[in-house]
């Protein structure tokens, strides 16, 4: 997954790839998120990406948030995100 960009990730989803695949960097969703690709990481949570997912990073939401995309954070919570997750501080977003 970590060669994936922008670019090539969003073929690979409109060709039907699992946006919910993980491997030993994290999930999908998530690598996006930090490597800056919002876009495609918005397009994930089209094709069912999970907005939960956690990695050694923390949270999907965390990072959307931490990372300044305001608008994906608030497409991630429209599909079910959950706002009250707390990370590995035991700090809540809220």
């Amino acid at each position: 997954m970590r060669r994936i960009n922008g670019s090539s990730g969003m073929p690979l989803l409109q060709r039907g790839a699992d946006p919910n695949v993980k491997d030993s960097y994290g999930f999908a969703l998530t690598q996006a998120i930090r490597s800056g690709y919002a876009e495609l990481a918005t397009e994930m949570l089209g094709r069912g990406a999970d907005p939960n997912v956690k990695d050694s990073y923390g949270f999907a939401l965390t990072q959307a948030i931490r990372s300044g995309y305001a608008k994906l954070a608030t497409e991630m919570l429209g599909r079910g995100a959950d706002p009250r997750v707390k990370d590995s501080y035991g700090s809540a977003l809220i």
